[in-house]
This record gives structure tokens, sequence and C-alpha cells, in this order.
């Protein structure tokens, strides 16, 4: 496109006629979502894109969240974690999402595959568990195991984390 002339440029926006709410905010409401559920006893499913938003929401509720077990169900997701967390800046990739130690560790030693043992345990559990499932089809695969499962018990949540850029 450099050396032509272009008459026209069309550009899809499903959010064009709203405003988007902040990162800020949107982790904020995620927080609260999370807290409810765990003082009912439930559980949380955070369904997020596997590159990026899913590493984003483990940050932040690794960072905020008091009690629980966090959990990364999705290999390409969990891929995405072990290639780009810097130790040491202690960043998420270009974000500059800060990392302590002590949530790259929390975050890292829960990014193993989940297998239907572990599954079958955490729903079984009485103890709340934040599970973060790649968006990957909400139709199948993991997110929609841990949907049909979560939505059928009033106590539990299901967060849709995915986003626009901004």
């Amino acid at each position: 496109l450099r050396d032509r002339r272009m008459g026209a440029l069309f550009i899809e926006s499903t959010n064009g006629d709203r405003e988007i709410p902040s990162r800020d905010e949107d982790a904020k409401k995620a927080r609260q979502i999370v807290r409810n559920a765990f003082d009912r006893g439930g559980k949380v499913l955070a369904v997020a894109l596997a590159v990026g938003r899913a590493q984003e929401v483990l940050i932040d509720q690794a960072s905020y969240m008091r009690g629980g077990q966090i959990y990364l169900d999705s290999p390409m997701a969990t891929e995405m974690w072990r290639i780009f967390s810097d130790l040491k800046r202690m960043s998420w990739s270009g974000h500059e999402i800060p990392i302590s130690k002590e949530i790259s560790d929390r975050v890292f030693h829960l990014s193993s595959t989940i297998d239907q043992r572990l599954r079958d345990k955490i729903l079984s559990d009485e103890r709340p568990y934040f599970i973060v499932a790649s968006a990957g089809s909400i139709q199948a695969g993991r997110s929609a195991f841990w949907a049909k499962r979560f939505l059928s018990d009033r106590r539990n949540s299901v967060i849709l984390c995915n986003y626009q850029f901004e």
C-alpha cells in the first residue's frame, strides 16, 4: 500500500458506539467478582485469550487474591507464560506489568497441564478456586468443560476477560 494511493479505508469496530472501560476498571471488577464468589464458597472461571490476556489476569489475581487456589488450564497460555515472562526485568512481555518473584513462583507452579484427575479434585473440593481457561472455543474444550460445571452452581462465577486493544 505504500506506493499506491488509498481511495478509502474501512475500519470495523464492535464497540464503536460506547466507551470501553480501562483495564484497571475491568481488573477491579474482576477482583470483586472473585471476592464475592469466594465469600459464597464458590469457584471462578476466567475465560481469557491464551496469549496476553490470560497472563495479565493471572498476574492481577495472584497479586490481589487472598485465599483460594489458582490454576491455568491452557497449554498455549502456559507455553506463552514460559516464553514471555522476563524475571530479570520482573515484567510480563512488553506491557511492563510488574511480576514479583513470589507471584512468578505462584503462577508458574500452577501452569502445568491439568489432567482429568485434578479437574475432578477441583470440582469436588469445597475450597475456592480461580481457574483461567483459554477462550479458544467456549463451545468446546477446556473453557466449555469448566463453564458447564461452574454455571450450575449459583455460588460460582464466570468472567469473560477479553478486550479490545487500547
